[in-house]
């Protein structure tokens, strides 16, 4: 593809290597033109590509960019559970979903909500 779409003088060896790489992080839909990113739907298809380029950051050592990435990640999650598919870009709904994963952090770090050992344990 790379050697054939983009005549890149390189070895077929080579373009095969990097096709076999970057097609499983590839989007499925077009992505060219003005406001292309705006364009890319948010479903299920797009967070399991998001997921796995976040795996294949983490496989290759980049874990800052990684973790960067899980955020982000986990934000157009909470857009897309909430029901916001379609505007899971606009600032406003991602700030939203932050306020979401930041509130799930502050129940999780109260320690009056955390279960008591005794309950934990399985003991009655």
């Amino acid at each position: 593809m790379l050697e054939r779409d983009y005549h890149l003088l390189l070895s077929e060896n080579l373009t095969e290597r990097l096709d076999n790489i970057l097609k499983p992080l590839s989007f499925t839909e077009p992505t060219t033109g003005d406001g292309w990113k705006g364009k890319i739907a948010l479903s299920r298809t797009e967070l399991e590509r998001q997921a796995r380029l976040i795996d294949d950051l983490f496989c290759r050592g980049s874990v800052a960019m990684a973790l960067g990435f899980m955020r982000e990640w986990t934000i157009s999650w909470i857009t897309w559970a909430t029901g916001e598919k379609s505007r899971w870009l606009k600032k406003e709904v991602r700030k939203n979903a932050g306020g979401i994963l930041y509130a799930i952090r502050g129940i999780g770090a109260d320690y009056q909500l955390k279960p008591s050992p005794r309950l934990s344990s399985g003991a009655v």
